[in-house]
């Protein structure tokens, strides 16, 4: 009877650790969505992912389309995006598991080394630098429906930008006179163009200078994913340096070169408010 009586013990002992060892796992994949783009269900309660929620990524999820993602945050703080393995566009396979959908957010040292900006990059660059100069990464994202390149004066009058897109089976040539780029002169499906030409013509000749991502950001969307992400990381909203880093490491590692002055002014507006 001893015997039978240790043995239900253990059992016990072991099962109760297991179901500790469990929610403790369980605890561990809560992430915080920082950002969302698109729509992203979590099938396990049929509810959208929405930015600013806790969820448990013990689950699958089912996105809308291709192009959806999501930035979450770990538990460890850890940044990481959500959205569709490579091998899902081959089949258009929507639904997958969270484990498979999650991948780490690499620190963008290059852009994170421009930060500041330089004093080239706030009062002009040469249109033909814009590569080595303004452009550092493949990504360059403009807040709001309207930018014009700080590009010098005697370029400006040289030159012609363009950029040249698929859109569709059509492949579109937007010109700009003034190196301003307006969303609503362009034909976009979305806030993206992903395989953007950017050339400078002069007369009847054409240089290419780089292929980017370009992508267009609502400014009161970006205030409320700061805003959402200090809570995420337990950090008081202030005006100092350290909290303008989080900032614009988050801006420099998601959405990779922004103009510096006009983050600058997003960040500053955001801190003061």
């Amino acid at each position: 009877m001893h015997t039978v009586n240790t043995k239900k013990s253990i059992v016990l002992i072991v099962f109760l650790i297991l179901s500790i060892m469990n929610l403790i796992s369980q605890d561990l994949e809560i992430f915080n969505i920082i950002k969302t783009e698109g729509n992203i269900i979590d099938t396990r309660t049929g509810k959208e992912l929405k930015i600013g929620d806790e969820v448990n990524f013990q689950t699958n999820l089912e996105f809308g389309s291709l192009n959806d993602w999501a930035v979450l945050l770990n538990p460890e703080k850890a940044g990481y995006y959500l959205k569709l393995p490579v091998s899902s566009f081959g089949n258009s396979q929507l639904t997958v598991a969270s484990n498979i959908a999650l991948s780490p957010v690499n620190k963008n040292i290059r852009a994170a080394l421009v930060t500041g900006g330089t004093n080239r990059r706030f009062h002009g660059v040469a249109p033909e630098n814009l590569k080595s100069e303004y452009f550092l990464t493949d990504t360059f994202t403009i807040i709001g429906n309207s930018f014009k390149l700080p590009v010098l004066l005697e370029g400006a009058k040289k030159y012609d930008l363009v950029l040249r897109y698929n859109n569709g089976n059509n492949i579109e040539e937007y010109v700009s006179q003034d190196f301003t780029i307006l969303k609503n002169n362009l034909k976009l499906q979305g806030n993206i163009i992903p395989d953007c030409s950017i050339l400078l013509r002069e007369g009847d000749n054409t240089v290419s200078l780089t292929k980017l991502l370009i992508r267009f950001i609502d400014e009161e969307n970006l205030v409320i994913e700061f805003d959402v992400l200090l809570k995420a990381l337990d950090h008081q909203k202030s005006v100092n340096n350290e909290t303008r880093d989080i900032l614009y490491d988050y801006c420099n590692n998601i959405y990779g070169i922004i103009d510096p002055a006009v983050l600058f002014t997003v960040i500053n507006d955001f801190l003061e408010l």
